[in-house]
């Protein structure tokens, strides 16, 4: 019967641990940011439910977290400007998640102002 030094073990176990921790490193295919095709998705489904009327500049704050389970949530806070005197006369808050689906998975929209 063999025995094993309580080093050996330990040494074993350690490197056990850290092949396990990359390969699920390894497995989480997201990046931190969200690719622009999946931004403009969002700021697109924006456009259509948001309103723009009068509006001469319009501009999208977006926050991105990458998530293991679905891809992205995108949050968005858009700002809509006056044509007249360029004062913010609406603005939007928007919670968008993404996959790899060419539609979103998830999308509310609420009018802030």
């Amino acid at each position: 019967m063999r025995t094993f030094s309580t080093k050996t073990m330990i040494s074993l176990a350690l490197t056990g641990l850290l092949f396990t921790a990359a390969a699920a490193q390894a497995d989480y295919g997201y990046r931190d940011v969200a690719p622009q095709d999946k931004i403009d998705l969002c700021v697109a489904a924006i456009a259509e439910q948001a309103n723009y009327e009068d509006a001469n500049y319009v501009r999208h704050e977006v926050e991105s977290k990458s998530r293991a389970t679905i891809g992205y949530t995108l949050n968005i806070s858009t700002q809509v400007y006056e044509e007249a005197d360029g004062q913010l006369i609406r603005e939007y808050r928007t919670m968008c998640a993404v996959s790899k689906r060419p539609e979103p998975v998830s999308f509310r929209i609420r009018e802030t102002r």
